[in-house]
């Protein structure tokens, strides 16, 4: 699976037209899961964007590396799959909560 920075088919154009909304829509908290909706977006595609500097830090490296470039470009390359991991953790366990309580709420 190849992931470009650009995007692909559908998910390019959720995120260009995610884009095109007025910056002031983030400032809503009314009503709440369309608020909500719309910050999970915004998070997912932070996500996608940092997924895509991780390939490309990936395709940096080079064998023929000196020790110490080597190193630099390992602490670089966990940040950045650090970032990724903890962020799609953080935006799946609050979906995942977030589901929970509607159908709790529901019952």
């Amino acid at each position: 699976m190849s992931i470009s920075h650009t995007g692909s088919g559908r998910v390019q154009l959720a995120q260009t037209l995610l884009g095109m909304l007025p910056s002031e829509l983030a400032a809503f908290s009314e009503p709440e899961e369309q608020a909500t909706e719309y910050l999970h977006y915004r998070q997912f595609f932070t996500i996608w964007d940092t997924l895509a500097r991780v390939v490309e830090y990936q395709a940096l490296e080079v064998s023929q590396m000196n020790r110490e470039r080597k190193l630099a470009w390992l602490v670089d390359y966990r940040v950045c799959s650090s970032i990724v991991s903890e962020d799609g953790l953080l935006l799946t366990w609050f979906s995942w909560r977030r589901e929970r309580l509607i159908r709790s709420m529901i019952r």
